[in-house]
């Protein structure tokens, strides 16, 4: 009998992905991050708690892939590389979120030899002036930018059969969903956003290796039909993704103005992905930055009785009758007035029930 029966009614198993948080440490300070409300403590996940996790999500089957990130910047670890080796020895399939900053090129070799399965690299400001939303210390953007094409280019000699991601951010105002942000915009006309992914998609075929004349051109060709609305996932060369998507508020906790909680909707936590933090919470969702929606600890719990928990089903049987049951996801799917409110909870049933295969869109534009 598996460990996880009373789960299974409401989730099927492997989900997509479950976050690891190796540390909520960062070196950059974006203004679009809510990095700067997090009241939990900051620290890095243990190597013996990261070798628990690891083993109980691979001998359980629990997800496809490991993803290491929530908050923080996750090759500041000390022992990230170790943890890494440890996922690949496990035949995890492996997954890596960085903002690129720390590429340098005994990191980018050591990551070479670990052979992950993806990279997601998050550019998200992809011009000078817009890379002075990252508060990055004395890192101009033409260093960072350098450094990131530098891991591309390796890559790309070395044959390596790692995914990357980079992402960019599109601040497009979308004032009856999402309350819009005072902290600058990126790409926020569609001009704006096909500017931006011509401009890096020349800077990858730039790349030794990369060049392909005809290729590039086909691809700055269909860029121009990419729609500012979606989260796009185009693939701009092989395993190579240019992600663009839409900026929000993190779930109303950047908005300083009364929230009417939702009482019905959906989202689709813990039945896609969930996220483990660097001290061993078990959170519902990577937008869950500071941990209010913890049901358990892996240092003092078992991952199947987390799983199986009272609590944790209570809020699944409430999401499969479209009721938000948590307090932070009643605020997450909450609006500014009773108009945006209503919007936001209709429009998480029809979004995740329906509309995403039409607005997460992925595409292949080099063939």
């Amino acid at each position: 009998m598996s460990k996880v029966d009373i789960i299974k009614k409401y989730v099927s198993f492997p989900i997509s992905r479950v976050h690891m948080e190796l540390t909520n440490i960062c070196n950059f300070r974006c203004t679009f991050c809510p990095s700067s409300l997090m009241t939990r403590e900051k620290g890095y996940m243990t190597l013996e708690l990261a070798k628990k996790v690891i083993t109980d999500l691979k001998e359980m089957d629990i997800a496809e892939k490991i993803t290491f990130h929530v908050m923080g910047e996750p090759m500041l670890h000390p022992q990230v590389f170790q943890i890494i080796a440890y996922a690949r020895d496990m035949r995890c399939k492996v997954g890596l979120t960085t903002n690129g900053s720390l590429f340098t090129e005994e990191n980018i070799d050591r990551l070479l030899a670990l052979e992950l399965d993806q990279i997601n690299i998050s550019l998200q400001t992809p011009d000078e002036d817009s890379f002075a939303l990252r508060q990055a210390g004395r890192l101009t953007a033409e260093e960072y930018f350098q450094n990131i094409l530098n891991f591309i280019s390796l890559l790309i000699q070395n044959k390596g059969e790692t995914t990357i991601k980079l992402h960019l951010l599109n601040s497009k105002d979308r004032r009856l969903l999402v309350t819009p942000l005072d902290q600058g915009g990126v790409a926020t006309q569609i001009p704006d956003l096909h500017s931006a992914l011509a401009q890096w998609t020349k800077k990858l075929y730039g790349l030794e290796g990369a060049q392909n004349r005809i290729r590039e051109e086909r691809v700055l060709e269909r860029i121009k039909r990419v729609s500012l609305r979606k989260w796009n996932v185009l693939e701009v060369y092989p395993r190579i993704f240019l992600e663009t998507y839409i900026l929000d508020n993190w779930g109303n906790t950047l908005i300083q103005k009364p929230i009417k909680r939702a009482r019905f909707g959906y989202c689709p936590a813990i039945a896609d992905h969930f996220s483990i933090l660097w001290n061993g919470d078990l959170v519902l969702c990577c937008r869950d930055f500071d941990g209010h929606t913890a049901v358990g600890n892996l240092c003092h719990q078992e991952l199947p009785n987390i799983l199986n928990s009272p609590d944790l089903i209570s809020i699944l049987k409430g999401f499969q009758r479209f009721r938000v049951i948590h307090p932070y996801c009643q605020s997450c799917l909450g609006g500014t007035s009773y108009l945006q409110l209503f919007l936001r909870e209709a429009g998480s049933i029809l979004l995740w029930k329906f509309l995403k295969p039409y607005l997460y869109v992925t595409k292949r534009l080099f063939d």
